[in-house]
């Protein structure tokens, strides 16, 4: 047996058959896509923060606006308040008091005198600052409770005079 015809004995040759170029290919195609969504990225995040100085004051006012609504049925006042103390005190309810204590739900810190509290029409305290970004993160009822904020019956008697109106509208304007 000759060396030449033992499959063990071959060392096989490195060849130029564009391995090489393909890889290179690859990686450049690669890089130019990770360049393309970085860039991306940075157009978009630079998009979403900035607004024109209307729309930043727009948000405000109406940030605002549903302050001013819920200080109308829960006014922000001091914990330790004189006035809330010369109030009846309701009880507050086990689910937020521990050891004649009352915690705030949203924070689950203790409501201390001087802290600026809300007291929901279903009695339950929350700090101010806790319950205004609750609420205006499109929350509407109590946190613990899910009592709403406002009475419903009110805005059904709202939306039971819109359909009234809107439907005399209608029917006015069959007739002529």
């Amino acid at each position: 047996m000759s060396s030449s015809t033992n499959p063990d004995n071959i060392n096989p040759q490195p060849t130029s058959d564009g391995g090489s170029v393909a890889v290179g290919i690859v990686l450049g195609i690669l890089a130019g896509i990770f360049v393309v969504l970085v860039l991306l990225s940075r157009l978009l995040c630079k998009n979403r923060g900035g607004g024109s100085p209307e729309d930043l004051e727009a948000g405000k006012r109406k940030r605002l606006a549903s302050i001013l609504k819920l200080d109308g049925v829960a006014p922000s006042r001091a914990y330790g308040n004189d006035q809330e103390k010369a109030e009846p005190e309701p009880k507050p309810p086990a689910s937020c008091s521990f050891d004649d204590v009352i915690v705030c739900a949203i924070c689950l810190d203790v409501l201390k005198d001087d802290d600026m509290v809300r007291r929901l029409p279903c009695q339950h305290y929350f700090h101010s600052s806790c319950l205004d970004t609750w609420y205006l993160r499109q929350h509407n009822t109590c946190p613990l409770c899910k009592t709403p904020f406002f009475d419903q019956s009110q805005k059904k008697e709202k939306k039971a005079v819109v359909m009234a109106e809107s439907s005399s509208q209608a029917a006015g304007s069959q007739t002529i």
